[in-house]
């Protein structure tokens, strides 16, 4: 028996195919006898040109405000006795794209869609805000804009001064006196 013409090529290419499928643990399709359609540069881990285009046009996005709700503004990294954060930002399409949405993320949380000016409430501690843009083509900005802060709201409370007054006796004793001062001060008065 002996092969010969299109059907002993074919049966090669299937062969090789089989073995190439199987030692690289991807499965070929088949479209029909006469097509048979492997990526095997998306197996060695190249992007295919298509992904390549959409990576290299995605947007910028940028924080251009982020105010908190004592209405300061805060810089990246800094503090804040407020709970709320109200963030700004804007994005520029490469290539000429056209910004579609914003998506948001506040501590590691998947992002969601947001638009500016967007107001996050959050506990004490350190919080980080992410936001990223994506155009009409369905490209999403690689390097999402990311502003970090710390919230305190529990040394923000105002502090007591504390009082020793004179007593019947000449015995000491403290009184406190609530105030509004951002330092606790003591005092002794004597009879």
């Amino acid at each position: 028996m002996s092969f010969s013409g299109k059907l002993h090529s074919k049966l090669y290419l299937i062969v090789i195919f089989v073995i190439l499928s199987y030692a690289l643990d991807v499965l070929p399709s088949f479209s029909g006898v006469d097509q048979i359609r492997m990526n095997v540069s998306t197996v060695f881990g190249q992007l295919d040109d298509e992904q390549k285009v959409k990576n290299e046009v995605s947007s910028n996005t940028t924080i251009n405000s982020a105010i908190d709700g004592n209405n300061n503004l805060i810089a990246n990294n800094g503090n804040t006795t407020s709970n709320s954060m109200k963030f700004a930002f804007s994005a520029t399409g490469n290539e000429g794209m056209t910004i579609n949405h914003f998506d948001c993320s506040i501590d590691g949380r998947p992002f969601v869609t947001c638009v500016s000016t967007n107001t996050v409430n959050v506990a004490d501690g350190t919080h980080t805000f992410n936001v990223r843009s994506n155009d009409n083509t369905g490209n999403k900005d690689l390097t999402p804009a990311s502003f970090t802060w710390t919230v305190n709201t529990i040394n923000s409370e105002s502090s007591s001064n504390t009082q020793i007054g004179s007593a019947n006796g000449g015995n000491k004793t403290p009184t406190v006196n609530g105030s509004n001062t951002t330092t606790p001060t003591t005092s002794i008065i004597s009879a």
